[in-house]
């Protein structure tokens, strides 16, 4: 398979969506940064006249703002691997023919669906087995019932699993730190009850993590079908982490 052939798959063009919006999240933050910051900039004055007003830090007003951004690249990561998932099946049916997916249990009426509805019907009998697992490990589970589950590096897991803990406690507690927030203190900083007020540069970090995963679990398929990887940008967080996967020889 070419590279244009690829751009014009169903993986290919299901990748391309969610690298579009989550570009799309990431510049909204950076321009509202931006333009908010010559209003902060005044309403930064307003102190020296009442002391009982605190200043206000750029990188981190606005926490349910950079909260709903986070809600959002999640969402798009679980939409991308749905995409994803069901996008191989029709590209390649025979990764159904696995030990895995034959002992899941489909009703006969999935059976019975045409062939354009079956991709949807397998991924959410696969996925209803794992709807409680967390971080990379949510999204593993289901890519290994079709032989695309690999390691994923310490560094990339964590930082999913902490995108993932925010867009929790954002959706279920209204920002406010619960017990499953705090559980494995990865945020030390918070406390029971605190609202969780991220800044602008974690926001970033979590959806560039989010895209860098995206990036892995689709090279899985690039190579797959005789395709290099994908690069990471020089920037882009865990780059020397993501590059020793690619770049490292085999048995070294």
């Amino acid at each position: 398979m070419t590279e244009d052939d690829f751009n014009q798959s169903l993986v290919g063009r299901a990748f391309f969506t969610y690298v579009e919006y989550l570009g799309e999240l990431t510049n909204f933050l950076l321009h509202f940064r931006a333009t908010s910051g010559l209003v902060i900039g005044v309403l930064n004055v307003i102190p020296k006249l009442k002391p009982e007003l605190e200043p206000i830090d750029n990188k981190q007003h606005h926490p349910v703002l950079h909260g709903l951004i986070i809600i959002g690249a999640w969402s798009a990561l679980e939409a991308y691997v749905g995409d994803f998932c069901k996008a191989a099946m029709q590209e390649q049916p025979q990764i159904l023919d696995t030990d895995a997916i034959r002992a899941i249990k489909v009703p006969i009426s999935d059976l019975l669906a045409t062939d354009s509805d079956k991709p949807a019907k397998i991924l959410r009998a696969i996925e209803s087995r794992f709807a409680r697992s967390r971080g990379v490990g949510r999204f593993e589970d289901v890519l290994n019932h079709l032989g695309l589950s690999e390691s994923v590096p310490d560094e990339i897991k964590r930082q999913v699993l902490m995108a993932q803990k925010i867009r929790n406690v954002w959706s279920h507690s209204a920002g406010k730190a619960d017990d499953a927030f705090l559980e494995g203190g990865m945020f030390p900083q918070f406390q029971l009850g605190d609202k969780v007020a991220i800044g602008s540069d974690d926001a970033n970090l979590n959806i560039s993590t989010l895209m860098m995963y995206g990036n892995i679990i689709t090279n899985r398929w690039r190579i797959k079908i005789g395709l290099d990887p994908l690069t990471a940008p020089d920037k882009a967080p865990f780059k020397d982490v993501y590059d020793r996967i690619y770049l490292t020889p085999p048995g070294t």
